[in-house]
C-alpha cells in the first residue's frame, strides 16, 4: 500500500493556509497544520515522505527560533519558505536559517505544484491547468 505524501504548513495562517490546504489535498497530497516545532515529530514517521511549507510573516527572531526548532526536530526532511515580502537581508538570513527553497508569494497553483514535485516527485492527481486551480491566490495571507 502507498503512503499519502505529508506536506506541513508552519507559520501559515488565515486564508492562506485554508485555501493551500484544498490545493493540496486536491493534489492527493496530506496537508498538516502545525502550531509548534514539538509536533513535527509525532506527525511524521521514518517511511513517510514529506516537505515543510514555511511562510515567514514579519521575518520576527521567534519565526527563526520555530524554524531552527523545527530543522532541529526533523533535520532530513526538506523546507520551502515562502513570504509575501523579502528583504535581501532576509534571504540570506533565511538560507542561512537551512532552508532548502524559496517561493515568492503571490505564487501561482502551477510553481507551487512544480516545487513540490521536485522534492516530492509527481502525485497523480489533478492537472496543473484546471480551470478549479483559478479560485487558488496565495498573496499575502
Amino acid at each position: 500500500m502507498q503512503t499519502t505524501k505529508k506536506i506541513i504548513l508552519a507559520n501559515i495562517k488565515g486564508t492562506v493556509l485554508d485555501s493551500l490546504s484544498d490545493l493540496l489535498e486536491m493534489w492527493g497530497y496530506t496537508p498538516i497544520r502545525i502550531e509548534s516545532a514539538e509536533t513535527i515529530k509525532a506527525v511524521l514517521s521514518d517511511d513517510n515522505s514529506a516537505l515543510i511549507i514555511y511562510q515567514f510573516l514579519e521575518f520576527s527572531d521567534d519565526e527563526y527560533k520555530l524554524l531552527t526548532s523545527i530543522r532541529q526536530q526533523v533535520p532530513g526532511i526538506p523546507v520551502v519558505a515562502t513570504s509575501p515580502f523579502i528583504s535581501v537581508r532576509d534571504t540570506f538570513r533565511v538560507v542561512r536559517a537551512g532552508v532548502e527553497d524559496y517561493l515568492v508569494q503571490p505564487y501561482s497553483p502551477r510553481d507551487l505544484r512544480l516545487l513540490i514535485e521536485r522534492y516530492l516527485g509527481a502525485s497523480s492527481a489533478t492537472d496543473l491547468e484546471s480551470p478549479k486551480l483559478e479560485r487558488f491566490a496565495f498573496s499575502q495571507g
